[in-house]
């Protein structure tokens, strides 16, 4: 059987929630071809999330003069970078994250 199962942003907001899902990945892949999706990060602000972050970038990059999207896009990094520091045991996949 073929399980397809998605997973909203606040189900992958954080390290520790992206470990549950993948916890929850792992059973449900035993005993069946699993296709998963995810969405982008996010907090239980939604203004906080990675696609309400990424809008307010897009608007901003059209207005004359602005470089606050240059923050957003920082900020969205550094949330995206601290779960790998808190998720990803492996070093050399750490070191290759925070490279890229």
């Amino acid at each position: 059987m073929t399980i397809v199962t998605k997973f909203g942003g606040t189900s992958v907001g954080s390290a520790e929630r992206m470990l549950q899902v993948a916890d929850i990945i792992k059973n449900l892949s035993k005993n069946d071809r699993t296709i998963v999706v995810l969405s982008a990060m996010s907090s239980y602000v939604k203004a906080e999330g990675t696609t309400s972050m990424l809008l307010e970038a897009a608007d901003d990059i059209l207005l004359p003069n602005s470089t606050l999207y240059l923050d957003i896009v920082s900020k969205i990094e550094a949330n995206h970078l601290k779960a790998v520091a808190e998720g990803v045991k492996n070093e050399q996949i750490r070191k290759h994250a925070a490279r890229d």
